[in-house]
């Protein structure tokens, strides 16, 4: 843990440098503070009730404020992914949360040693839903898990894509979350 809170600090340093109006520890217009809200949301018990601002979070769709750049979107966000935004919107599609859910709770619950094929295979059970590809996926599971997986989505691919044998195109990428990660 120690080395992931040392990379987040540099990264924090970074942000800072670059001026892009969020940085990653602050309380608030940052990744700790994404992390923090989603977390709690990707975590609960059941998403049988969700509140817009909930399910916004989820999604990464909140917007810009008088205060600076929404941040939910840090890790992605669903915007062009309709038919997994109506599925969490109110009233969504109980099933589908469910379901989703259910692979979440799968690798959160799974040993240090087992997480890695925990998600890859959580990926590829989410995915089955339409319009469920890699960025809905991906992003859940960082939210419930930030400190062991990470988002795989149009904005993140040039950088995952720099990793050896990684090709940077997202849908391999997904393929090879196991080899990713």
């Amino acid at each position: 843990m120690g080395e992931f809170v040392d990379a987040l600090l540099v990264l924090d340093d970074y942000c800072h440098r670059q001026q892009f109006g969020w940085d990653v520890l602050g309380e608030t217009h940052s990744y700790l503070h994404t992390m923090r809200l989603g977390g709690e949301i990707a975590r609960r018990e059941n998403w049988d009730n969700f509140s817009l601002r909930g399910c916004n979070i989820l999604l990464g769709l909140e917007h810009r404020d008088r205060d600076g750049p929404g941040v939910q979107g840090l890790l992605g966000n669903m915007r062009a992914a309709g038919k997994a935004v109506g599925a969490f919107n109110p009233p969504g599609e109980p099933e589908v949360r469910s379901r989703v859910l259910n692979q979440i709770k799968n690798v959160v619950a799974a040993e240090d040693a087992a997480i890695v094929e925990a998600a890859q295979s959580a990926v590829g059970e989410i995915r089955k839903s339409p319009r469920f590809g890699p960025a809905v996926a991906t992003r859940r599971l960082a939210l419930a898990c930030p400190h062991r997986l990470v988002s795989v989505n149009s904005k993140s691919v040039p950088g995952l894509g720099v990793f050896p044998r990684m090709t940077p195109k997202k849908d391999y990428l997904a393929r090879n979350y196991c080899a990713l990660l």
